[in-house]
């Protein structure tokens, strides 16, 4: 199932318990205009895609769905488009989400905890870390 959403979507909503609890009701994509970006972070850590599309598209898609409710609304992010029916549309998601989504390394936790080394060679380059040495 795809959720269809307007401006700012999850705004208020920046627990963990508002993607997750769309997530368990069956959602598998969320398409709106634009997100909370909080919101959207929590989607893409629990590998929920979020993606955007323009107005008119989303209103398009909107209607095309009431019209036809069992209508397949697909969404594919490495073409950057979402069809339903005979429509399709150009989406947008930030290309580190894509890139997370799509090699299915969104657990960001593991990947932090697996690059501790890159992230303290990294760490001693950068001076308001280290005492501005």
């Amino acid at each position: 199932s795809v959720l269809l959403a307007g401006r700012n979507f999850g705004c208020g909503s920046s627990r963990e318990h508002a993607p997750q609890s769309l997530m368990r009701w069956g959602i598998k994509a969320i398409i709106a205009e634009s997100f909370a970006e909080i919101f959207f972070g929590n989607c893409t850590a629990l590998g929920v895609p979020a993606v955007t599309a323009s107005s008119t598209d989303v209103d398009e898609l909107g209607r095309r769905v009431e019209a036809d409710p069992q209508l397949e609304v697909k969404v594919d992010l490495v073409a950057k488009k979402v069809t339903a029916g005979d429509f399709s549309c150009d989406i947008d998601i930030l290309d580190s989400a894509r890139d997370a989504l799509l090699s299915g390394q969104w657990d960001f936790m593991t990947l932090l905890l697996e690059n501790q080394e890159f992230i303290k060679q990294t760490a001693e380059k950068i001076p308001y870390l280290n005492q501005f040495a």
